[in-house]
């Protein structure tokens, strides 16, 4: 079966981090995800982790973690939740969420990749 173009990993766009992998239309990110802390926050994300670290407060018990955790990358980034869904790991601490509609045309480009980036980086805590 043939992949579709939207599916193919995107080789013109080198992506700033080894937890970002990349579509024509898609971002996909790898975190490590702790549910149960006092507030939602992301704890680490560089160049040469191979997932990003958040914390949510939500706890990990009927999915509510994994909701929140779409639902605080959507507010990070100021997209529609809709824009932001669980792709593996449900069940596990290890996820990997898709981030759609944030490039104009549906298509992500290299400033779309470094805004991204930008904003978790941002918002990483200081401590």
């Amino acid at each position: 079966m043939a992949k579709r173009a939207k599916d193919v990993l995107c080789a013109t766009i080198l992506a700033p981090t080894k937890c970002f992998s990349l579509t024509r239309t898609s971002i996909y990110i790898k975190l490590a995800v702790k549910p149960g802390s006092k507030q939602n926050s992301i704890v680490q994300i560089d160049e040469s982790s191979p997932e990003m670290t958040i914390k949510i407060a939500a706890p990990p018990v009927d999915g509510e973690a994994n909701k929140e955790v779409c639902e605080y990358i959507a507010t990070i980034l100021n997209t529609r939740k809709s824009n932001v869904t669980m792709h593996s790991g449900h069940k596990s601490r290890n996820k990997t969420i898709i981030i759609e509609g944030i490039g104009r045309d549906g298509i992500i480009k290299e400033e779309d990749v470094a805004w991204v980036y930008d904003r978790f980086k941002s918002s990483c805590d200081k401590d």
